[in-house]
């Protein structure tokens, strides 16, 4: 949900600029990822929703500081642990036209920061297994950006079009002046006859 708030608030339209949960087939089985954004060039951005947020959860629910602080390492062992799991599906090879990265969303920016605090190493590592970690904060932005390449695309077309359409209407209206100067040619003619 956190997910589809975000790609909305980014402008962008579902079955046209993203889609959700396309099958994507693999060797062994099919796999789904969460979103596969659609760029202007024909290449896709796989989008992955699906980290468990269950040892967070329990140490914002924790009694004593030892158990929020061993909730907090378990969090930041989830969030690696699914990097690794994201990176051995390897989107990024299976989705046709897809660059060399999968992003993995997280649904805010305090999810990603308390991970951090416990494995400062974490950004890096997602990026050696070519996963970029997202929040609303980047991938926001990042999909804006992407909503307005579209709308740039389409007003590109617009403008071939009206620039095509313009130089029928030229082509046409020298057509029917030089219709209209046979005309006078002719009534010239009879005039002159008479």
């Amino acid at each position: 949900l956190q997910l589809k708030k975000a790609v909305e608030l980014a402008g962008m339209r579902e079955r046209c600029d993203f889609d959700t949960q396309v099958t994507v087939t693999g060797e062994e089985r099919n796999q789904r990822p969460d979103m596969i954004v659609n760029l202007t060039n024909g290449r896709r951005i796989v989008v992955d929703a699906k980290v468990s947020l269950d040892a967070f959860m329990n140490a914002l629910e924790a009694d004593d500081d030892s158990a929020y602080e061993g909730f907090m390492d378990e969090h930041a062992a989830q969030i690696r642990k699914h990097v690794a799991t994201l990176a051995a599906k390897e989107y990024f090879v299976k989705v046709a036209d897809s660059p060399d990265f999968v992003l993995m969303f997280l649904p805010n920016e305090a999810l990603l920061q308390a991970a951090l605090d416990r494995s400062p190493d974490l950004y890096e590592y997602a990026l050696s297994k070519k996963i970029i970690i997202a929040t609303p904060t980047v991938l926001i932005p990042m999909l804006r950006t992407i909503a307005l390449s579209w709308d740039e695309k389409a007003m590109r077309e617009n403008t071939e079009r009206i620039h095509k359409l313009g130089r029928d209407i030229y082509d046409r209206l020298a057509k029917v002046g030089e219709h209209l100067g046979k005309l006078r040619s002719s009534l010239d003619n009879s005039v002159k006859h008479y």
